[in-house]
């Protein structure tokens, strides 16, 4: 018998905000996560500040997002009084560009 939960997945989105260049238990422990997480009641995605060596196996089990601030961004070219302002606030402009990637995925 199906469940509500196994029929409507929820979303989740997990973030490692770590931008030091190191890969330690955050990161062991978050690909744990989603490697166990029961995928007929939630849908992971993890997005992560920066690469690093564990995102091909992150990959393996759930779409992966890469805050990568140097790619050019639709929001620069169609909307560049809101990309300028987003520039001086550099939360707003993470928020966009996170808006940006799950746009993409075309979720």
């Amino acid at each position: 018998m199906n469940t509500p939960n196994a029929v409507n997945p929820k979303y989740i989105l997990f973030i490692e905000a770590n931008t030091d260049g190191t890969i330690g238990g955050s990161h062991h422990s978050l690909l744990l996560l989603v490697k166990y997480l029961d995928k007929n009641k939630f849908k992971p995605f993890v997005l992560f500040y920066q690469k690093n060596i564990l995102i091909p196996e992150f990959k393996r089990h759930c779409p992966v997002i890469i805050l990568d601030k140097t790619k050019d961004l639709v929001i620069k070219k169609d909307l560049p009084h809101l990309h300028t302002l987003a520039s001086k606030v550099p939360c707003l402009l993470h928020f966009l560009i996170l808006l940006q990637k799950i746009y993409n995925l075309n979720l």
